[in-house]
């Protein structure tokens, strides 16, 4: 089983919502998950809206996840990395 931790975003100038993933096998890294916090915390403004999910399929490709739910199958799928 591959654990999905997903942030979802909008896009309102876009009109679109951006989905940033990190795949896990084995489990989810609390450590890395607070650097992405931090990040996120430090490059916005405090009028960013997101929401997370965790997800579990049997695969590390994000169509596990859109035939998971479909609530993500309208999303853009954007690069995730913790600097």
């Amino acid at each position: 089983m591959v654990d999905h931790f997903i942030i979802m975003a909008s896009s309102y100038c876009k009109g679109t919502r951006i989905a940033f993933q990190q795949v896990y096998s084995g489990g989810v890294d609390r450590n890395e998950i607070q650097e992405i916090w931090d990040v996120m915390e430090q490059a916005g403004d405090g009028k960013f809206s997101y929401s997370t999910h965790y997800i579990c399929t049997e695969s590390a490709d994000w169509k596990s996840v859109v035939s998971y739910d479909p609530f993500f199958e309208d999303a853009y799928l954007g690069q995730m990395r913790v600097l």
